[in-house]
């Protein structure tokens, strides 16, 4: 309602709120149970998932401002008047304290508790943030009852760190009384306590509504595994990852655009983690033999699984904002897919831009298709050794096919991690017979997330079909070649990148100046 208010159109304003709202599903601390999932299957750490994830998730909210900022300068919105809203700041200095369960529940995480502990901890959090009250002034007896919980919160936190001279207690850990002393402190306060917002009876109501939630998520991992036992047992999933391979012809760009439109179908109608879970056992397995780095392919099918949400024919979340907004399903379902399309972006670059994740290159070596289509051909050496280095270029590997002798040689340098062959054995057309990897370097990373943001403002301004005026089909055209250029890691495509969408920019601004007087139209 207050985005209609401020002039966008019905189906703009429910398009923005799922758009927008699936990014919680990508943005760290918490992000879904898939998340949890994601660190469970890779066998990774969920402190290391979350840092990974930050900067794509950052940029997809950036990507969504740019595009409503862009179609609220298209349609000439100036957005609701200043004095109608507090000051962020104000906001900020009064009502701090709300965001410290979210800060709490990361530092638990990055220092290496587990989920469980960190989520009970931020759930006591609630709790004594419920203590505090708007309408009148903390005394200093009120702020008594927060010392406790404050100082044993601090020793749960430093209780890794330092020795004492006993660990365990009448045989449970330290950390298991000082995590009961804050949960009685804490039932204390709210029985003896009448001011306060969340009471005993508050509490019980949370632990039955958190009890719910946990057995439609446990109901739903418990069918979920039937199929993915069912996916195991049978072969589907080996069976998956031919297809895949096969019908992308070793493309890694057309697998990409496979494993959506299989995560898209599979996601109908299914809760996200459903989605994942069962995307993840299909897709990932084709996506590591075409190259893909183990949390890169995870990545992939994780954003992925939620373009069912915003993507029709069956958009649920974009249902729901048409339902607020009073607007036209259809036509919402559709605004939402394109306020939300770097969810289909990122994808892409995780799996050719690795190091926007701090992830290696693979630089594998297999083995080519061989003359005649023989089935297979025997190893004459091997180059290389585990630890060591290849360089692109360098044979690693000779074969013999009938008479002739092949020089295997390595397209992309790096650090050899498995020898998977030996003189003397057979290797089939292309099985992998070096694994290796080309550690990303701190310039690369940077390279990666500066081109990527750059990527990202043109990318939306060519969605949007805006700049600083309606774009043109020649500006268009400029602008989507431009995008694609920026998106790519190297200072040679981005110096063309940039050229490219300057060149838009300097005619728009020429063109409003021949006929407004000023760089930016009025609005």
């Amino acid at each position: 309602p207050l985005m209609k208010r401020a002039g966008f159109r019905p189906h703009v304003a429910g398009a923005i709120e799922p758009s927008a709202s699936i990014g919680g599903m990508f943005l760290p601390p918490v992000m879904g149970a898939g998340g949890f999932l994601m660190a469970e299957l890779t066998e990774t750490s969920y402190a290391y998932i979350m840092m990974i994830a930050i900067f794509p998730a950052l940029l997809y909210f950036f990507s969504v401002f740019c595009m409503i900022h862009f179609e609220a300068k298209k349609q000439g919105i100036k957005g609701i008047d200043d004095d109608e809203f507090p000051h962020w700041k104000e906001v900020l200095k009064k009502q701090w304290y709300y965001s410290l369960p979210l800060i709490i529940i990361t530092i638990l995480m990055v220092i290496g508790k587990s989920p469980g502990m960190a989520a009970f901890w931020s759930a006591l959090s609630c709790i004594v943030v419920s203590w505090v009250r708007q309408d009148r002034e903390v005394s200093f007896r009120d702020r008594l009852i927060f010392v406790p919980v404050t100082i044993l919160f601090i020793m749960i936190v430093f209780l890794g760190y330092i020795e004492l001279p006993f660990q365990t207690l009448f045989g449970f850990k330290i950390q298991f009384f000082v995590t009961l002393s804050a949960t009685i402190w804490c039932l204390l306060v709210s029985a003896f306590r009448k001011d306060i917002l969340m009471d005993l009876k508050g509490i019980w109501e949370a632990i039955l509504t958190g009890a719910n939630n946990t057995l439609i998520i446990g109901a739903t991992l418990g069918v979920i595994g039937i199929i993915v036992g069912t996916i195991s047992l049978t072969g589907i999933g080996l069976k998956f990852s031919d297809i895949i391979i096969s019908l992308a012809s070793g493309n890694l760009l057309a697998a990409i655009f496979l494993v959506a439109l299989a995560s898209l179908v599979l996601g109908m109608g299914v809760p996200v983690t459903a989605a994942y879970l069962i995307t993840a056992v299909l897709a990932v397995p084709p996506l590591m033999e075409m190259g893909v780095p183990l949390l890169c392919a995870h990545m992939i099918v994780y954003w992925f699984s939620q373009d069912s949400n915003i993507t029709p024919p069956v958009c649920v979340a974009a249902y729901a904002g048409a339902a607020i907004a009073g607007s036209d399903p259809w036509k919402t379902g559709w605004t939402s897919f394109k306020f939300a399309k770097l969810l289909y972006v990122m994808p892409i670059l995780f799996a050719f831009t690795p190091a926007i994740l701090f992830q290696p290159h693979t630089a594998n070596v297999k083995v080519p298709t061989l003359a005649d289509d023989l089935p297979f051909a025997s190893v004459l050496s091997v180059e290389v050794k585990e630890g060591g280095t290849i360089v692109a270029g360098d044979t690693v590997v000779k074969i013999m096919v009938g008479d002739e002798i092949i020089d295997i040689k390595a397209e992309r340098g790096g650090n050899v991690t498995e020898v998977k062959t030996f003189a003397g054995g057979m290797v089939n057309p292309g099985e992998t017979i070096i694994e290796a990897v080309d550690p990303a370097t701190g310039w690369q990373t940077i390279s990666s997330f500066w081109s990527a943001f750059l990527g990202t403002i043109a990318f939306s301004a060519t969605t949007m079909m805006f700049w600083f005026r309606r774009t043109t089909i020649p500006e268009w055209l400029l602008l989507a070649v431009g995008t694609i250029f920026l998106y790519w890691p190297t200072l040679v495509t981005d110096g063309i990148g940039l050229v490219m969408v300057g060149l838009v920019i300097f005619m728009q601004i020429a063109k409003n100046k021949k006929e407004f007087g000023t760089a930016i139209a009025p609005t």
